[in-house]
């Protein structure tokens, strides 16, 4: 597979609903920041990131759990390294909240 760098992954965050936004392809490894944006100007969100290598989060994957976002705020991870099949998985407890994943995914070494 070729190296894929910038924009992995965006979505807009569906309410109470833990949703994944990048999955790292088998065999490769990925350098990540997580960006969050409250798109609402009158709402605090609370959000979560978790990273995992299965289809539901443990206490333990949890980078991110129930941080405030206040109106219109953003929140921003970076410097994050994933391995194969890691994925993203991010939530927000109201709509409103959009999320990006970007960086640089390449063959593992």
């Amino acid at each position: 597979m070729a190296n894929l760098s910038g924009t992995l992954g965006k979505i807009n965050i569906p309410a109470a609903t833990d949703t994944p936004v990048y999955t790292v392809a088998t065999g490769n490894m990925s350098t990540v920041s997580i960006n969050l944006v409250n798109t609402s100007s009158t709402v605090t969100a609370k959000i979560r990131i978790g990273i995992t290598t299965s289809g539901s989060l443990a206490a333990a994957d949890y980078i991110e759990y129930d941080t405030s976002l206040t109106p219109n705020g953003v929140l921003e991870r970076t410097g994050i390294v994933l391995g194969a099949s890691d994925i993203v998985y991010v939530r927000s407890d109201v709509a409103n909240v959009t999320a990006r994943v970007y960086g640089f995914e390449e063959a593992a070494l």
